[in-house]
């Protein structure tokens, strides 16, 4: 059958990957954003701050691009965003 082209792959397939993908991305914001708390809360106030820098580190590795795209842009910067709020919460928690 030469000259006939693959099917393209269908709609929902797609929307299901895509929307796989974000769930992935969702969760490991959170987990990187919750991390430093309970590792502060267990071990010692100033451990979770060593902790959400490192997750800052992982996220830059690990997340998605800021560019191309809308999407893109506004999950990398809504990951930093969190581990930045982690980051201040475990250093406002380790000041008290």
């Amino acid at each position: 059958m030469t000259g006939m082209d693959e099917p393209d792959p269908s709609f929902a397939r797609e929307m299901i990957e895509i929307v796989g993908q974000l769930a992935l991305t969702a969760v490991v914001i959170v987990a990187l954003a919750l991390a430093p708390i309970p590792v502060m809360l267990l071990l010692n106030k100033w451990a979770g701050v060593p902790v959400a820098i490192g997750a800052f580190w992982v996220w830059s590795r690990v997340g998605p691009p800021p560019m191309p795209g809308l999407a893109n842009g506004a999950l990398c910067l809504g990951g930093y965003a969190a581990i930045l709020g982690s980051l201040i919460a475990c250093i406002a928690l380790a000041l008290l």
